[in-house]
């Protein structure tokens, strides 16, 4: 079963975490890891256009288009959208919680992250959960190279931000892997 349709199934229950605890912490280390990310992010994004301005290349003459679906303006939504696919299928299918904790830490982790909105970003999550679900074994690539798109397109405002995908691909792998390891963490698995 998929983590979106668990979130459909769920999402509208009022369940709370057995341990908020595990919730929580889970939560703030995404918040700091993405923090972190989006840091480095913006420096690879300001080193590319330093690039292009030393190649006399005006990125501004280019014919953008203002992104027009709202989902994709929030860089720190889709952020949290990719983690929270990556996450919640890597807890899940690591047998770390049983059903219901897992069904429990699902729907308020959702809470967490999105607040009043979550019926708003879970399209965005299903976007990551489809990508995760087309791109495996050998095209896992596309997938990360898909996020750091949208998230460089996110960054500078408009699809003019797919000349800095480069910036966020150089370390999306890694904050990928990261989030896995705080997993690990949390549930003190070694493996």
């Amino acid at each position: 079963m998929s983590i979106f349709t668990f979130i459909q199934n769920l999402f509208v229950k009022k369940n709370t975490c057995p341990n908020d605890e595990l919730a929580i912490t889970i939560f703030n280390n995404m918040n700091s890891l993405r923090k972190e990310w989006l840091t480095v992010c913006y420096r690879h994004i300001n080193m590319i256009k330093e690039d292009y301005k030393s190649k006399n290349i005006n990125i501004e003459d280019a014919k953008a288009l203002k992104i027009t679906n709202d989902l994709f303006k929030d860089a720190d939504k889709i952020i949290c959208s990719f983690q929270l696919t990556h996450i919640l299928a890597y807890i899940f299918s690591r047998n770390f919680l049983d059903e219901v904790s897992y069904n429990n830490l699902l729907n308020k982790l959702l809470a967490l992250s999105f607040n009043n909105e979550v019926e708003k970003y879970l399209e965005l999550v299903k976007y990551y959960e489809q990508n995760k679900a087309k791109y495996k074994g050998e095209d896992f690539n596309e997938q990360i190279i898909i996020f750091s798109e949208d998230v460089a397109i996110a960054l500078i405002g408009n699809t003019n931000g797919h000349l800095f995908k480069m910036g966020v691909l150089a370390s999306a792998m890694e904050f990928l892997k990261y989030n896995l390891e705080m997993i690990n963490k949390i549930f003190k698995d070694k493996n």
